[in-house]
């Protein structure tokens, strides 16, 4: 068939109903609307093969007839998608290929493998016929739609140029959520390079995992070694790719909706996550595409289901915005919090506020977590009366960029009650801007002989920070958390990471400044010093022994973790070393070794006991001098530290966790753990028995896959 170019007006509506299949996700009747379609259908099906046949005529004349009645309507949900196209006023192009095109009355009909390009679009399709006179598009029978990585495929889709209503039916897809703003700008198709569309495969492809996005009580446990639920991080990173699923959308000209769509994140059948999207709504604002459900379920594994509320698909908000915790010493015990949308303040700079309310405190009526006004800040607590704005907490964290600084300020609030206001309060202005040295992520660390050390590469960042805190509280490991009640400085870091024949290595050079007011070492009084710290760290991973692992991806068989576990035995080990002079004439040096063995063993394939890691490693730390301060004091000790993870039975994994200190032979309180592990989720509880800390975690693991896999 000869190639055709043809270019349409901005206006074109058809792109309408195209352009926002792949955002669409779901469900409503309108049985008069079907019937229509369905007796037009009759009709051309009724007539007979050689009445067909007279009425073939040149592709190019199909073409031009086609666009003449359809160029001259508009669809407002569409017209916003592409207003920027409008505005500058370009054309795109328009191809259809088929076995036949021909016309019966006014109805224009393309048949068998009917392919139809608009834009950088594609849909596939046994018959398309428009009508024109009443202006009804029908396109029928194994319809597939793609369009950048945005896919879809279903059973019927109809709709009307004039009212601009329609459906489509039995509808699964693919979102890419990365790119799906991008992929829905419009934009010429070069009919040279249809050959572009064939990369994309119908099978499941190159499954990798990529992240997980957490939810509840996230503790910091993997800064600083400890569980603290006190402490909550809510960032979530967006899930990459959703499959979806519905047995019918409704559109009209400025939105889609649907009774119930359902999502996954799962790549592979049978899902064990998914979300139940209930009165879901596409639409354009602010040219970008929003997602949002007014009532969403989880469902995991078809056994148990919890209600999260409004959803916007797109958002990175946690999945729930309520959630229960438990912090004595700031909150007085059990509190309840709910999550915000962020709040764009002006430039690029947002607000977000996180309150509290404080069940535990309101229930007494009193509170342990003051002093008694007008005392010494080091004064032990007092129990004393709450007042109503005592029963609130609020969190807020102003974030933005300026002159290419991230710029950060977090602030928390234990009660709202002015008058305790200097106890309630903690803040942190943070301005952060971190410069890569080498300007190609990719780039080789250049040896003496390159050619052969294949697998070297290498990263090198600068770190700048400007900083200045309020009772900012200091965590220190075995010894308790200390406070910095005022601090201002800046710190510059030199930080390399390289790997070279498997072994990974990172070395940080640090220098900072600071002016704190803390409270001394052994003393209950405040030291107003300046401090410069110098620091070095460098740690490394080195493999002992590795299995090898014949599958690059996960299948059907990893129903308990989302990527392939790399089973061998590592040395992981870790040196620092500090030297802190103060204004006083103090100085501080000290350094310390960590190292130890990493044991990982069995793939979590099977149903008992087929996965255990256990880390053990030996600390010993060494010091010269004293710190005029209690929150940098080093403590010199030497310690062995063990961390175990076992599976028990199917997706049941025990952790445990303590260490012992071989100067005394005391061992730590120890924490333990409770995890669920599937591939597409996790549950995990923990108890920490040192501070008494509870905790929960509800994380779903992100995927990136090429390729569409099968209906779910």
């Amino acid at each position: 068939m000869d190639k055709t170019y043809f270019k349409n007006s901005k206006y074109f509506p058809l792109f309408i109903f195209l352009e926002f299949f792949s955002i669409f996700l779901l469900p409503i009747e309108s049985k008069s609307f079907n019937d229509e379609f369905l007796s037009l259908d009759e009709k051309i099906n009724s007539l007979a093969d050689f009445q067909k046949k007279s009425f073939l005529f040149h592709r190019k004349e199909f073409i031009d007839t086609f666009n003449n009645d359809i160029r001259k309507i508009e669809n407002t949900f569409i017209g916003t998608l592409i207003s920027n196209r409008r505005e500058k006023n370009e054309d795109f192009l328009l191809d259809i290929e088929s076995d036949v095109q021909y016309q019966i009355d006014n109805i224009l009909i393309a048949e068998g493998n009917v392919i139809l390009y608009i834009g950088n679009a594609k849909l596939k399709a046994d018959k398309v016929t428009f009508n024109r006179e009443n202006k009804k598009l029908i396109a029928k029978g194994n319809l597939k739609f793609y369009k950048g990585d945005q896919y879809f495929e279903a059973s019927n889709l109809q709709y009307s140029l004039i009212t601009k209503e329609g459906y489509i039916e039995n509808i699964y897809g693919v979102l890419n959520i990365k790119t799906i703003n991008k992929d829905f700008e419009l934009s010429n198709l070069d009919f040279d390079e249809k050959s572009n569309f064939e990369y994309q495969q119908d099978n499941l492809e190159n499954l990798t995992y990529k992240d997980s996005a957490t939810f509840g009580f996230v503790n910091d446990f993997e800064k600083d070694s400890r569980f603290n639920i006190s402490e909550l991080e809510l960032k979530v990173p967006a899930i990459s790719k959703w499959r979806f699923k519905s047995s019918k959308l409704i559109f009209d000209s400025d939105s889609i909706k649907s009774d119930i769509v359902y999502f996954t994140n799962d790549p592979i059948n049978k899902p064990q996550l998914i979300l139940e999207s209930r009165n879901f709504k596409a639409e354009i604002l602010n040219d970008k595409t929003k997602l949002t459900s007014k009532n969403t379920w989880i469902n995991l594994d078809n056994k148990f289901r919890f209600p999260i509320g409004r959803r916007n698909i797109l958002d990175k908000d946690p999945l729930t915005r309520w959630g229960l915790g438990s912090d004595s010493s700031e909150k007085d015990g059990i509190y309840i919090f709910r999550g915000s949308d962020e709040i764009s303040l002006f430039k690029n700079f947002s607000l977000k506020l996180q309150p509290y309310f404080l069940i535990q405190r309101a229930i007494k009526g009193n509170t342990n977590s003051f002093r008694d006004s007008g005392t010494s800040i080091f004064s032990d607590k007092k129990k004393t009366d709450a007042e109503f704005p005592d029963y609130f907490a609020l969190d807020m964290k102003l974030k933005g960029k300026s002159n290419d600084w991230d710029v950060v300020l977090e602030t928390s609030l234990n009660s709202l009650n002015l008058d305790r206001f200097d106890q309630a309060a903690r803040s942190r202005l943070s301005l952060r801007k971190t410069i890569e040295y080498n300007s190609n992520n990719t780039q080789k660390f250049l040896t003496q002989n390159p050619d052969n050390d294949k697998n070297i590469f290498f990263r090198n960042f600068f770190d700048f920070e400007i900083y200045s805190s309020y009772r900012e509280k200091v965590s220190r490991t075995y010894a308790g958390d200390q406070e910095i009640y005022f601090g201002n400085g800046f710190n510059i870091a030199n930080r390399s990471i390289w790997n070279k024949n498997n072994v990974n290595s990172n070395l940080a050079f640090v220098y900072d400044f600071g002016e704190f007011n803390a409270k001394k070492k052994n003393i209950n009084q405040l030291a107003k010093l300046s401090r410069h710290g110098f620091l070095i760290k460098y740690n490394y991973k080195f493999p002992l022994w590795e299995k090898e692992i014949l599958k690059s991806n996960i299948d059907e068989n990893y129903k308990y973790s989302p990527k392939i576990i790399d089973q061998g035995i590592n040395l992981i080990s870790e040196i620092k070393a500090s030297y802190l002079i103060y204004s006083n004439n103090d100085y501080q040096s000290s350094i310390s070794f960590d190292t130890g063995p990493e044991i990982i063993l069995g793939g979590l394939t099977r149903n008992f006991f087929d996965f255990t890691k256990l880390n053990t490693s030996l600390s010993y730390v060494l010091k010269n001098g004293q710190s005029p301060f209690a929150f940098d004091d080093v403590i010199e000790s030497t310690r062995v530290k063990i961390n175990l993870d076992q599976q028990i039975i199917g997706p049941l994994l025990f952790s445990y966790e303590t260490s012992l200190n071989l100067d005394d032979g005391q061992y730590t309180l120890p924490t333990y753990a409770i995890n669920i592990k599937r591939r597409a989720y996790s549950l995990g509880a923990f108890y920490n028995t040192d501070n008494e800390s509870i905790g929960l975690k509800f994380n779903i693991f992100n995927f990136d896959f090429s390729g569409t896999n099968s209906k779910f």
